[in-house]
């Protein structure tokens, strides 16, 4: 059962309107607009649910889902886009999406699809306990690595292979397979 949920959208209006639909059915919600304010929120309150727009200016969603995908993966993760597409929704998926809903979408078919996928989630492994369920994927932590490392060093691949420890050959090779 979903009993919170974050939004995380550019549009002002659609996160207001989506975070009152949910707490009209007496779901906590929060909202962000930018990587930084959902971090924060999501670390605090670990929400059930997290709703993420595809595209916003700066960034996009996918790089989002995957920070919050790394810190905890236990959540739901749904992708909502204007602009679907079957590449953005492979890759979306291979970065921890759980989903991806056309906007605009309804209340009622998210809590549907959101409730559909924690039952998926619950019988992978029966019998476990729902904190037995973090997976961490290799792939997914060694690139986030290596995006902070390219990001403090702003994009030099020399840098951030001496602050990664690894030789610059190396580093290129990994930045080739995983992006």
């Amino acid at each position: 059962m979903v009993s919170s949920v974050l939004i995380v959208d550019d549009d002002e209006i659609f996160r207001n309107t989506l975070k009152g639909a949910f707490e009209k059915r007496r779901i906590r919600a929060w909202t962000a607009s930018n990587e930084s304010e959902a971090m924060g929120i999501f670390r605090e309150n670990q929400p059930d649910l997290v709703m993420l727009d595809y595209r916003m200016p700066g960034l996009d969603g996918i790089s989002v889902l995957r920070e919050m995908h790394v810190f905890n993966p236990q959540p739901v993760y749904i992708l909502l886009t204007g602009y679907g597409s079957i590449p953005m929704t492979v890759e979306s998926m291979k970065e921890g999406a759980d989903s991806v809903l056309q906007k605009p979408c309804d209340v009622d078919a998210i809590l549907a699809e959101a409730h559909r996928l924690i039952d998926k989630k619950k019988k992978r492994v029966p019998g476990m306990d729902e904190s037995e369920f973090r997976s961490y994927n290799l792939n997914i932590l060694e690139r986030v690595g290596i995006e902070k490392a390219l990001k403090a060093t702003r994009g030099n691949v020399s840098k951030a292979a001496l602050l990664l420890g690894i030789d610059r050959r190396t580093l290129q090779r990994k930045m080739k397979r995983i992006f």
